[in-house]
């Protein structure tokens, strides 16, 4: 479960944009979920009335790129945790069905 709690949080970046509201918000974007864990300097330069826009991780490449390990860690612990609460809920649900079943 530890690896799909990872693999659900690298996906965040990709799958939720940040919202971009002013120029100055375009040197430091971050991104991922539900703390961001990358940071980019976006080099794009968008006319003021686009403002607000969504904006999704860029090429690392061509955007200087850091990920905020403690963020990174942390949303994995807490997604894992997450993760763990919904299969333990689960698995009571399905016993209390079952002893339903039985009456």
């Amino acid at each position: 479960m530890v690896v799909l709690s990872f693999i659900v949080v690298l996906l965040t970046p990709f799958v939720i944009p940040a919202t971009i509201m002013n120029h100055a918000q375009l040197s430091e974007v971050r991104l991922g979920m539900p703390f961001p864990f990358v940071q980019q300097r976006a080099s794009l330069t968008p006319l003021g009335h686009e403002f607000p826009f969504k904006l999704r991780i860029l090429n690392p490449l061509e955007n200087p790129t850091r990920i905020l390990s403690g963020n990174l860690i942390l949303d994995v612990i807490i997604v894992y945790i997450g993760l763990w609460a919904v299969t333990q809920a689960v698995k009571k649900g399905n016993r209390f069905f079952k002893s339903l079943r039985r009456v």
